[in-house]
C-alpha cells in the first residue's frame, strides 16, 4: 500500500512546475504525504492510497495536458479529482472517529476486566480462606474422633475391669457359700450362729 502511494506520489511530481495544474498537483502530493503520516492504524492506510491514486490521476492529466491546451475540461477533470481527494479524506476522518469510538469501549472493556480480576482475586481470597476454616474443622473433627476413641478404650477398659471385680466376688461369695457363710443377698442372719430357722430353708454357720 505504501508503495503504491509513493509511485502516485512520484508520478505527481513528474508534472510541469510551470503549469497551474503543477501547483494542483503538489499540493495534492502534499496532502498524500500528510495522509501517509497520519494513517498509522492500517485501516487508514486505504483513504492515503486513495488519494494518492487522486494525485496519480492528476499528474497523469497534467502530462496529458501539456500536450493539449483544453484548459476548460481540465478544470472539469480537477474538479472531479478534489471531489474524490475531499471523498477520501472525509473516508478516512470517518475512519478515525469511529477508531476513537472503538478505543474508548476498549477503555470501557478494560476497566470492566479490572473489576472483574479485582472481584476475582476477592473470591480466591474468600475461598483460601474456607479452604483453610474447613482444613480446621477437619482437624479438630479428627482430634475429636481419636478423643472418643479414647473414651470408648477406657470405658471398655472398666468394663473389663468391673467384669473381672464381678467374676471375683461371685468366686468370693460361692467359695464363702462353700465355707458356710451366708451370701450377702440372703436374709440377716440370727444373732445365733448355731440356731436353724425352721422353715426358712437356710441356716447360717452350716
Amino acid at each position: 500500500m505504501a508503495a503504491e502511494a509513493a509511485a502516485a506520489a512520484a508520478a505527481a511530481a513528474e508534472v510541469p512546475e510551470d503549469a497551474e495544474l503543477a501547483g494542483q498537483a503538489a499540493r495534492l502530493r502534499a496532502e498524500v504525504d500528510a495522509l501517509q503520516a497520519e494513517a498509522e492504524p492500517d485501516w487508514l492506510s486505504q483513504a492515503a492510497i486513495d488519494v494518492a491514486s487522486v494525485a496519480g490521476s492528476v499528474a497523469g492529466s497534467a502530462r496529458a495536458l501539456s500536450d493539449d491546451d483544453s484548459s476548460v475540461g481540465d478544470e472539469e477533470q480537477l474538479d472531479e479529482m478534489r471531489a474524490e481527494r475531499d471523498e477520501a479524506i472525509q473516508e478516512r476522518d470517518d475512519f478515525e472517529e469511529e477508531n476513537y469510538e472503538l478505543q474508548e469501549k476498549c477503555g470501557e472493556y478494560e476497566e470492566e476486566l479490572d473489576l472483574l480480576e479485582e472481584e476475582n482475586a476477592e473470591l480466591r481470597d474468600a475461598l483460601a480462606v474456607c479452604q483453610r476454616d474447613l482444613s480446621q474443622a477437619k482437624e479438630e473433627q479428627l482430634a475429636l474422633f481419636l478423643e472418643v476413641n479414647e473414651l470408648r478404650a477406657r470405658v471398655a477398659e472398666r468394663d473389663r475391669e468391673m467384669n473381672q471385680l464381678l467374676i471375683v466376688n461371685s468366686d468370693m461369695m460361692m467359695k464363702l457359700a462353700d465355707e458356710g457363710f451366708a451370701s450377702p443377698r440372703d436374709s440377716k442372719p440370727s444373732l445365733r450362729p448355731a440356731a436353724v430357722v425352721r422353715g426358712a430353708g437356710s441356716t447360717f454357720g452350716q
